[in-house]
C-alpha cells in the first residue's frame, strides 16, 4: 500500500483543485520572489513524462524563467503577434471552403485586435515560465506538457499566485527565432508557456455540476 494521506490533507488538495482559476490581470507590486517561481517550475518538473517514447535520459524537460521587464519580453511579444497573425490568416483562408463556426469567428476577431494593439499586460508580466519538453514519437510531449502546466497551475494556486496560460507559445515551438531567444536548440523541444504573478483581484468562484450528476456506474 502506498502513502495514505489524512482527511485534512485530502481536504487541502481538494480545495486547491477547486480554486484553480485562470488569471488575466496581475499586480505589479509585489512581484513573486525567485523561490516561489522556482517552486512552481519544480511542480512542473515532477509531472509525468513519456519515458519510453523520449529515450532522453535524465534531461527530458527544461524551464526558462523570464523575469519582469527582461529585455527579451518585447522580442517575444513581437513574435507572438506575428505568429498569431499568421494563424488568423490561415484560419481565414481555410474558411473559404468551410465557414468558421461562431466561436471561431469570435476568436479571430479577438486575436485580430491583439495583433493590432498587442496582448494586454504581456510586457508587464510579473514572470513568464516556458516549459520545454523533449520531442518524442507520436508527439506525446504535448500530452506531457499538459500535465506540466496543470502541476504548475495547482502549485501556483497553493502559493496564492495566479496563472495565465499562453497557448500561442506552443505554436512558437516551430520558430527558430523563439528558440534562439530562449537559448534552446531549435527543433529539439516543444514549448508551453504561462504568466505567473499575484492576481489583481480574487478570482470568481468556479461552477461545476455535482459529481453524482455526471457519473454513471456500470
Amino acid at each position: 500500500m502506498g502513502i495514505v494521506y489524512s482527511a485534512e490533507e485530502n481536504g487541502v488538495l481538494d480545495s486547491i483543485i477547486e480554486n484553480r482559476r485562470s488569471v488575466r490581470a496581475f499586480l505589479q507590486d509585489p512581484l513573486p520572489d525567485r523561490d516561489m517561481i522556482e517552486a512552481v517550475a519544480k511542480a512542473g518538473l515532477w509531472a509525468p513524462y513519456a519515458a519510453a517514447m523520449t529515450q532522453a535520459g535524465p534531461v527530458f524537460r527544461k524551464f526558462v524563467i523570464v523575469q519582469h521587464h527582461s529585455p527579451v519580453i518585447a522580442e517575444m511579444h513581437a513574435l507572438i503577434r506575428e505568429q498569431t497573425k499568421a494563424t488568423i490568416e490561415t484560419m481565414k483562408r481555410n474558411s473559404a471552403d468551410k465557414p468558421l463556426p461562431d466561436h471561431a469567428k469570435v476568436y479571430v476577431e479577438r486575436m485580430g485586435k491583439a495583433v493590432e494593439n498587442g496582448f494586454p499586460g504581456f510586457e508587464e508580466a510579473p514572470a513568464l515560465i516556458i516549459a520545454a519538453e523533449r520531442r518524442a514519437n507520436m508527439q506525446v510531449e504535448r500530452k506531457s506538457l499538459a500535465h506540466v502546466v496543470q502541476n504548475m497551475w495547482l502549485k501556483a494556486t497553493a502559493l496564492g499566485l495566479g496563472l495565465q496560460l499562453l497557448s500561442v507559445i506552443e505554436m512558437l515551438s516551430e520558430r527558430a527565432e523563439f528558440s534562439e531567444l530562449l537559448g534552446m536548440s531549435h527543433g529539439e523541444f516543444t514549448y508551453a508557456g504561462c504568466i505567473i504573478g499575484y492576481p489583481a483581484q480574487a478570482p470568481a468562484p468556479g461552477q461545476r455540476p455535482q459529481i453524482g450528476d455526471v457519473t454513471r456506474w456500470i
